[in-house]
Formats: C-alpha cells, sequence, structure tokens
C-alpha cells in the first residue's frame, strides 16, 4: 500500500481501509474521517486490483449431501469432494486431486459448504493447513500452505468447474456459488 497516505489515517481508520475479511461498514461520527476512510479504501482497491490477503487453495468443489447426488456422481459418502483442482495452485502443490473426499482441515470436521467457507475466513493467505483427505477409500493427510487470492485466479468458474477455488461446482444445482 502507499504509504503516503496510509501514514494519515489513525490506527482505527487503517484498520477499516485494510479490512479484507467481507464487506465494510464505517460508522462515525461527524470530522471522524469516514469520507477519507472511503476514499483511501477505494484507492487501496485500485492500487492492488483486488483484496488482499484473502486465502486461496486453488480448488472447485461440490459439496454432497444427498442420497441422489452421491449416486448420480458414483461415491458412497457424503462430503466435500474436490472436483478440478488449478494447476500450479496450492493444493496442487500440496497433491490435492480431482475426486478427493476432504474430511478435515487442522483437525476440525469438514462435511458441509459452510464448513469449509468458515475455516477460509479464519485463515490468511500464508497459513499452512493440514488436510485429510480420503482417496482411494485410503486417509492422508497433506500440507497446504495457502495462496492469496488476486484478480488472475478468482474468476469466474465455467460450467466444466474450472478454474475457481473454494468454490461449489456449478453443475450441482443445489449450491450456491462464491467468489
Amino acid at each position: 500500500m502507499n504509504t503516503n497516505y496510509i501514514d494519515e489515517l489513525n490506527e482505527s481508520q487503517c484498520a477499516a481501509v485494510t479490512y479484507n475479511d467481507g464487506p465494510s461498514l464505517v460508522i462515525a461520527g461527524a470530522g471522524s474521517g469516514k469520507t477519507r476512510v472511503l476514499t483511501y479504501k477505494i484507492a487501496y482497491l485500485l492500487e492492488n486490483g483486488y483484496v488482499t490477503g484473502r486465502p486461496y487453495m486453488g480448488i472447485t468443489y461440490l459439496a454432497v449431501t444427498d442420497a441422489q447426488t452421491a449416486a448420480q456422481l458414483g461415491v458412497s459418502a457424503y462430503g466435500i469432494y474436490v472436483v478440478d483442482v488449478v494447476s500450479g495452485g496450492p493444493a496442487d502443490q500440496a497433491g490435492l486431486k480431482a475426486g478427493d473426499r476432504i474430511i478435515s482441515i487442522d483437525n476440525t470436521e469438514v462435511a458441509q459448504k459452510t464448513d469449509l467457507g468458515t475455516l477460509m475466513q479464519e485463515h490468511s493467505a500464508g497459513d499452512t493447513l493440514s488436510i485429510t483427505i480420503a482417496r482411494d477409500g485410503q486417509m492422508q493427510t497433506v500440507s497446504l500452505t495457502l495462496g492469496e487470492k488476486n484478480a488472475s485466479n478468482s474468476g469466474s468458474a465455467s460450467t466444466n468447474g474450472a478454474a475457481r477455488q473454494e468454490t461449489p461446482s456449478e453443475s450441482a444445482p443445489q449450491q450456491d456459488p462464491q467468489g
């Protein structure tokens, strides 16, 4: 971030400008710098082209939550299945593969899409996760260092399940795409 304007902010204002974990709401009294914070937040986004610091695994996934979907996919267990792995991304480097079922992350069970979303919000780019997967009937644990989600790796997923991380596959009508 450009230090010329970050130095002009107090601690609370700086926190609001660099906040990356979701929507921002700035509520403050008259003369507290709301306009400055909003202006600098826009400058921050324009400078970087994206919200910095957001974690990126490099997967597209599908949450199998009912017997019909499991039967259609030929799987016997409910859970979060990796549909696609972005070549060269964090998941690829960790050895995750399409078809893997994510069992847990850092010993926290991952059974539905909200579990994965919640866990991702608790981490930042650069954090290393211990991910337990089921592959070919065997349990494995891999270490994955989260990358940073940016403009080049957060594009729209296509209907064949390609190219968007931590995103439910759009081939499953019961899922809401996130991104």
